[in-house]
C-alpha cells in the first residue's frame, strides 16, 4: 500500500453564523426576491448544531439590512394579529353592521319598555265598553247576497242595505222568471219573509235580525216586471232594535223556494 501525502481538505468559503430570526428572514427574501440578486457563492449558515449551504448576495451588509426591514413587517404584522383577535366578534361585527341593522337591535332592546299613560285617564272597561248609538245613526251599510238554496249557486239576486233603524232589499228571483208582479204578494213575520205567488209560497228565508212587521209603515213592498221576464220585488222592513246591526238580509233560504 502506497501511503501519500493526506489529501487537502476542501476548501470552504466563508462561514458566517446567523441567528434563527435571521436565517429565515433570509429564506423569506430568497423566496421573494429575484435570483439575478444573489451570485453563485456557497455559504454555511449555522444554527445551533445544524448547518446548511444556501446561495447569498455579495456584500453581507445589504442581506442584513433587508433582513432587518422584514423583521420589523413580520413584528408589525404579528402585532396587529394580536390586536384583531383580542377584539370581541361582536365589536367587529358591529363595526360593519348597516345602520338600519343596529336600529333594528335598538329597538328589539327597548320592546319591553313601558309607557305611562295614566294621565288620558283611560282604564280597560272604557275600552271594552259599547259603541253609543249616536254612532250608528248615520252609518249605512250595503251588499248582495244570493237567493238560491244551493251553496254553490251565487245568483247576486238580492241588493241589500242597512241603516240604524230600516232594512231594505230588491229582490231578483231566478226562479220566479214568468211570474206576473201583479201576482205577487210578501208575508211577513218577526223573523221570516215569504213571497207568494197566486197565494202559492215560492221563496222564503230567514232573516238575519228581527223586524216590525206590523204598525204603520212598518213594512214596504213592491213588485214590477224586470228585465228577461224575472220580477222585481223591493221590500223595507223597520228594525225591532234599532242598536242592532244585521250585516245583511238573508240568513238562511226556506226549502219551499223555487
Amino acid at each position: 500500500m502506497v501511503h501519500g501525502a493526506p489529501p487537502t481538505p476542501p476548501s470552504h468559503p466563508k462561514v458566517r453564523v446567523l441567528s434563527t430570526q435571521q436565517a429565515l428572514a433570509y429564506q423569506r427574501l430568497r423566496k421573494y426576491t429575484p435570483r439575478n440578486l444573489f451570485s453563485v457563492s456557497d455559504l454555511t449558515v449555522q444554527l445551533g448544531t445544524q448547518s446548511f449551504s444556501t446561495m447569498v448576495r455579495h456584500g453581507g451588509m445589504t442581506l442584513i439590512v433587508l433582513a432587518a426591514l422584514l423583521l420589523l413587517s413580520l413584528k408589525t404584522c404579528a402585532f396587529s394579529s394580536s390586536i384583531e383577535l383580542r377584539t370581541s366578534p361582536n365589536r367587529r361585527l358591529s363595526a360593519f353592521a348597516s345602520p338600519s341593522f343596529r336600529n333594528s337591535r335598538l329597538s328589539a332592546s327597548g320592546a319591553g319598555a313601558e309607557e305611562d299613560v295614566s294621565d288620558l285617564g283611560l282604564t280597560l272597561d272604557d275600552l271594552n265598553a259599547p259603541l253609543p248609538p249616536e254612532f250608528f245613526s248615520g252609518l249605512e251599510t250595503s251588499g248582495y247576497e244570493s237567493t238560491s238554496r244551493l251553496a254553490d249557486v251565487d245568483d247576486g239576486g238580492c241588493a241589500w242595505s242597512e241603516s240604524s233603524d230600516e232594512v231594505e232589499a230588491v229582490l231578483t228571483i231566478p226562479g220566479l222568471r214568468g211570474q206576473p208582479s201583479a201576482c205577487l204578494a210578501l208575508e211577513v213575520a218577526e223573523t221570516t219573509v215569504s213571497v207568494t205567488a197566486f197565494g202559492r209560497v215560492v221563496w222564503s228565508c230567514i232573516l238575519r235580525g228581527e223586524c216590525q212587521p206590523e204598525g204603520n209603515g212598518a213594512t214596504v213592498f213592491e213588485a214590477e216586471d224586470g228585465p228577461g221576464m224575472v220580477p222585481v220585488i223591493r221590500l223595507s222592513l223597520r228594525k225591532k232594535d234599532p242598536s242592532q246591526r244585521w250585516g245583511g238580509f238573508i240568513d238562511q233560504i226556506g226549502e219551499d223556494s223555487i
